[in-house]
């Protein structure tokens, strides 16, 4: 059978393969609809997800009489390790050992069997000879060992009820989305199971990827885990082989909102993307000391840049105030100045500059009208006002705009 005579193509971990691959099966043949599975998908194919490229369907209700993987991080020591694979041992239950490299396993091996000689240990890894792969692991299977060593091999595949414990050994050089996979080896058989991310590592990027896996620990959590993975990493670039990266300065879910917008709109509606540019003598910025999280700052950003409507705004200002309290005067003018935002792209306002001496606006082509008022003056498509001098800034611009509605 030809491939191009299916109707249905399904690609199973997704993470796994990279852009280049994922073009090319997807080129294979027209017309066949491609379904794309993982528990973790990578920043870039989760973005074209969420920006609207691509169906996304999440299924979120886990298995029958499956229970959370409680999951702790500490640092790596002999001692953490065998008291964790003992612990196991005392429920009757197996273990997995987990290191990121080969040249791991042996001194791994070492360094266990001194500290905990009682335990039956079983090595893993890709090198091996299939024939022998096979045989430990159904050694490992049948119960004959109490630890699996190994190799992120075991990474996908793997269902061992009586295995409850894992031991990720150096988590810092894995992937999120390869710890949310070997942490799902764990607790397939309605046991409660435990995870330990033992770690060298003191990083601040480390301890936020981490971080992560503590926070979502509950069956079907890797949807979850994937938006901080892309938060923490990036979209990468939906026009190259880059899977991950981004300027800071958008955050994902702006770069999702604008990247959605962009693909909406027609060769003749990209003029509904422009933003009004606003020079005036305010922060323009919610203070430090009101919202202390740079994150949670960014979110209100770009959630702001969502909004179509002064009373979605206003849903926003509340909420803010109810989370961070009363709102203070920066906090005001922020929201004072995202109001004067969609006023100025309603009329068609590109430019405002308030200085000390005057208002002025640039208006779109054709979008300004004609006006009587001798304050106003005129150069084309731009009207300076002169005004008050004293008054504070937005005082003077709602006096300017009252002089255009005339």
């Amino acid at each position: 059978m030809k491939f191009a005579d299916l109707g249905l193509v399904i690609i199973d971990e997704e993470q796994h393969f990279g852009a280049a691959e994922k073009a090319k099966l997807s080129g294979l043949a027209k017309g066949v609809h491609a379904l794309w599975m993982s528990a973790t998908p990578i920043p870039r194919t989760l973005a074209a997800a969420l920006a609207g490229f691509r169906d996304l369907s999440i299924i979120a209700t886990p298995p029958v009489h499956r229970l959370p993987i409680v999951t702790r991080v500490a640092p790596l020591s002999d001692a953490a390790i065998a008291a964790a694979l003992l612990r196991e041992q005392r429920r009757h239950g197996q273990s997995l050992l987990i290191c990121p490299r080969i040249q791991d396993l042996e001194p791994m091996l070492a360094r266990v069997k001194l500290t905990a000689p009682d335990l039956r240990i079983v090595c893993l890894h890709g090198r091996l000879p299939a024939e022998d792969i096979d045989d430990r692991m159904m050694s490992f299977v049948e119960g004959e060992a109490d630890v699996l060593l190994a190799t992120n091999i075991v990474e996908s595949g793997l269902d061992i009820p009586r295995a409850n414990t894992i031991v990720i050994c150096w988590p810092e050089k894995f992937g999120l989305s390869q710890l949310h996979q070997l942490r799902g080896r764990v607790g397939r058989g309605g046991t409660r199971a435990f995870a330990y991310l033992l770690n060298e590592s003191n990083s601040e990027q480390s301890e936020k990827r981490l971080a992560v896996l503590e926070e979502f620990s509950k069956p079907g959590a890797g949807f979850a885990i994937s938006e901080r993975d892309l938060d923490l990493r990036g979209a990468g670039d939906l026009f190259s082989e880059q899977q991950s990266g981004h300027l800071q300065v958008f955050g994902p879910m702006l770069y999702s909102h604008l990247l959605k917008r962009a693909s909406e709109k027609g060769a003749d509606g990209g003029a509904e993307l422009w933003v009004p540019d606003l020079n005036l003598p305010i922060a323009d910025m919610l203070p430090t000391g009101y919202v202390q999280s740079d994150a949670v700052r960014l979110e209100i950003y770009g959630r702001i840049a969502r909004c179509r409507t002064e009373d979605d705004l206003e849903d926003l200002e509340d909420e803010t105030a109810r989370r961070f309290g009363r709102l203070p005067p920066e906090a005001l003018e922020f929201f004072a100045a995202a109001r004067l935002r969609l006023d100025c792209k309603r009329r068609g306002i590109m430019r405002l500059d308030v200085g000390p001496e005057a208002v002025a606006a640039t208006f779109l082509p054709g979008r300004l009208r004609k006006s009587r008022a001798k304050s106003l003056e005129r150069e084309g498509d731009r009207v300076v006002y002169i005004g008050n001098r004293n008054a504070k800034p937005f005082e003077r611009i709602s006096d300017f705009l009252e002089l255009l509605d005339e």
